[in-house]
């Protein structure tokens, strides 16, 4: 399946049933003279290091699924379809909730993200020094912070000062104002009227809770507060590590 769909062939030592290394999947080098059957399978394997490797990393943090190479079959066309970015969440979300057992020793996920996020909102563990917005016009807001990073007023490498300010902050710490969309490039804008929808990000056979009212302030709606959140829902629990049930049925 893999030289046919992705045009290589992985060493055996490189993939087990469920799983292959995300630094050995090689996409085919292109030339003037590639046909249109080598350009799909270097784009496949491009796609599949993406999912695998960045947004939808295991434990592993170096090892992809084969339901990727599944779900990329076909028509490429259609991949712009998927709701990439719900599902990015809720596998984030899924993994953040069980790494909080006291047991758990590694993540999964999208962390750029999370780290992203934290840079954000969290003034005591981010650096100093980011673009400003005119700078990265049509770019993802995140690439404001792509650029050289001053850290001599922000911790690095203590785990404990990290839990320990964490554990002080107060509300008045956290950045709540909402993230300036304007700059955003017009396919960022797609489906924007789906942003505030009151319903479960799914991916696979992971589902979480979206809840969009406890931040109406970014679509520029009043922000009453908050109801408490009742904590899980019934596939709040469910899935499989490397989700190969969904590939076998």
């Amino acid at each position: 399946m893999c030289a046919q769909s992705a045009g290589f062939i992985p060493e055996d030592d490189d993939l087990n049933s469920a799983t292959i290394k995300v630094t050995n999947i090689h996409p085919i080098p292109l030339t003037d003279w590639s046909t249109e059957n080598e350009v799909t399978q270097h784009t496949r394997a491009l796609i599949w290091q993406l999912l695998g490797g960045s947004l939808f990393p295991t434990t592993s943090g170096n090892m992809a699924s084969w339901y990727f190479l599944e779900l990329l079959q076909g028509n490429l066309v259609d991949v712009r379809r998927w709701s990439c970015g719900s599902a990015v969440l809720a596998y984030l979300y899924h993994t953040m909730c069980k790494v909080a057992k006291a047991q758990a020793k590694q993540i999964g996920g999208c962390l750029i993200l999370l780290q992203i996020w934290a840079w954000e909102r969290l003034p005591m563990v981010r650096p100093q020094g980011h673009l400003p917005l005119d700078h990265i016009l049509d770019f993802p807001y995140a690439v404001r912070w792509a650029c050289q990073h001053d850290w001599q007023q922000t911790n690095r490498f203590s785990l404990r000062v990290y839990r320990d300010q964490l554990d002080r902050m107060t509300e008045d710490e956290f950045e709540w104002i909402p993230y300036p969309l304007m700059n955003l490039p017009a396919h960022c804008h797609d489906a924007n009227d789906l942003w505030a929808a009151e319903v479960p990000l799914i991916y696979t056979r992971f589902s979480e809770a979206h809840y969009p009212r406890r931040f109406c302030r970014q679509f520029n709606a009043y922000q009453d507060r908050p109801a408490p959140i009742v904590a899980g829902h019934r596939h709040h629990n469910s899935g499989s590590r490397f989700m190969v049930e969904l590939v076998e049925e």
